[in-house]
């Protein structure tokens, strides 16, 4: 009986270990300088750059949530963006109602509300 009990329990280990996320395993010294050197070239290409274009429906403290406008729900995904209000440059502080448009490296981070990957740039439409 426990020899059963332990190969059935090897099995699912073995499952769960061929199941496992990748891009969760360690990565080696070359690995992570590959990584690095696709990072730094994406930085110099301003091709890999997207623009979104929102409006700020809530303020905080520090963060302000977004939501894409009309002209950009085409590009981008529906739905809330959260951003940190200091990142914002413009002539006078944000405020709910204002349209912001952001450069950012193409990727958005799966969070509720999502957050923009790498932003290069964040302004007020005046």
């Amino acid at each position: 009986m426990n020899y059963r009990f332990c190969a059935a329990l090897c099995a699912l280990l073995l499952v769960f270990a061929g199941c496992a996320d990748p891009s969760l395993s360690v990565k080696t010294s070359d690995e992570r300088n590959a990584s690095n050197d696709t990072s730094a070239s994406m930085e110099s290409s301003s091709s890999e750059w997207k623009i979104f274009e929102g409006q700020i429906t809530e303020i905080d403290k520090d963060w302000c949530i977004i939501v894409p406008t009309l002209s950009d729900v085409i590009h981008s995904n529906p739905g809330d963006y959260y951003l940190p209000v200091s990142h914002i440059e413009g002539s006078r502080p944000p405020e709910v109602g204002d349209e912001v448009i952001l450069e950012y490296d193409g990727r958005i981070l799966e969070s509720n509300p999502a957050q923009f990957g790498e932003t290069r740039s964040i302004r007020l439409v005046e």
